[in-house]
């Protein structure tokens, strides 16, 4: 349940496929630090190679009885296995433009994560991909 909740934490500030790859590194680089000899690595490696928002987190969960190894694993399981909607735009948003984005996304389409690609060459509009599926929404000058 406790890794359920922190899933649930997670997904919610990790909004892109680039965004989740840099948090399965961090999890692998935790779960390293499990089989080291010294008894603090695991702090030491969440406190200075993880970032902030991601430690509160997991930090959280293992101050209320969380197993540090089952939380890292249950996470990087998780992670590895949420779809990812291909998104081409002309433009690279803005952190709150990309949280408006996702929302919208999550609502309409399911929990998914954006890999968002910048294509200058689109004027306005968008390239979707997602399930096998691709729409392009680009007006067309004749």
């Amino acid at each position: 349940m406790q890794n359920e909740a922190a899933y649930s934490l997670l997904i919610k500030v990790i909004l892109t496929k680039r965004d989740s790859n840099i948090l399965i590194g961090e999890l692998d680089v935790l779960k390293n630090s499990l089989f080291k000899t010294d008894s603090n690595a695991f702090e030491v490696v969440l406190k200075e190679e993880v970032r902030k928002k991601v430690a509160d987190v997991i930090e959280f969960y293992i101050s209320k009885g969380a197993d540090k190894k089952v939380l890292i694993e249950f996470l990087d399981s998780k992670f590895r296995k949420v779809p990812t909607l291909d998104l081409t735009i002309a433009f690279d948003p803005t952190g709150a433009i990309l949280e408006r984005m996702s929302k919208w996304v999550r609502e309409n389409v399911g929990e998914v994560l954006l890999d968002l690609k910048i294509d200058r060459s689109i004027v306005c509009g968008a390239i979707v991909s997602f399930g096998g599926k691709y729409n392009e929404q680009i007006p067309r000058i004749s």
